[in-house]
């Protein structure tokens, strides 16, 4: 999954963010002092794909309606290979939640699935990776840096799970459709 842009209205500290043009290749580093907002930057992301964040579940999306605010959008334009995507998500603050997918071109937008459910649904299989994985792999601050580098076991295991190394080594521990480079070349 490439960002492509991201659009917040009301969302936590950020009445209105636009972040239209994300560059698609190379690596993208948030910077910026403390309470600068930063960590609300990938709270939208994540909310945007799954309808939760880390700061809070399902339940609690009233909380980051901002404050002034009576509801919130965020609306998430992403690759998954050549397509582009757009997932559009709101709530207010009686607990209303609405959210649609969308495929984009170059000539329409088209509707996928409408409902946070449904969204929901459709996303983890687009995306193909948990909510907890993501969090875990998303997330990486210098105080997480320290505690991955001293809980090396865990984040071997998130690694295995990000790249798909654990099915591929359950697999092999089976001995089904794994085949070492040197039992090819002989074959």
């Amino acid at each position: 999954m490439i960002l492509k842009s991201l659009y917040l209205h009301d969302f936590m500290k950020y009445q209105t963010l636009s972040l239209p043009d994300l560059p698609t290749q190379g690596v993208v580093g948030i910077v910026g002092e403390n309470e600068s907002g930063k960590s609300t930057i990938l709270e939208a992301v994540t909310f945007a794909l799954y309808g939760r964040t880390l700061k809070v579940t399902q339940a609690e999306i009233v909380r980051l309606i901002h404050w002034k605010s009576q509801e919130l959008e965020v609306r998430l334009d992403f690759y998954i290979g050549e397509s582009l995507y757009r997932v559009v998500r709101a709530a207010d603050r009686h607990g209303n939640r609405r959210a649609s997918l969308y495929r984009l071109t170059d000539l329409a937008e088209e509707l996928l699935v409408q409902g946070a459910e449904d969204c929901d649904r459709e996303l983890q299989a687009l995306l193909r990776i948990s909510f907890e994985i993501f969090s875990q792999s998303f997330y990486l601050g210098q105080k997480e840096l320290r505690m991955l580098h001293e809980d090396r076991a865990s984040s071997v295991e998130i690694l295995e799970q990000m790249t798909g190394l654990d099915r591929l080594q359950k697999a092999k521990q089976k001995n089904i459709g794994v085949y070492s480079s040197a039992a090819v070349q002989n074959r």
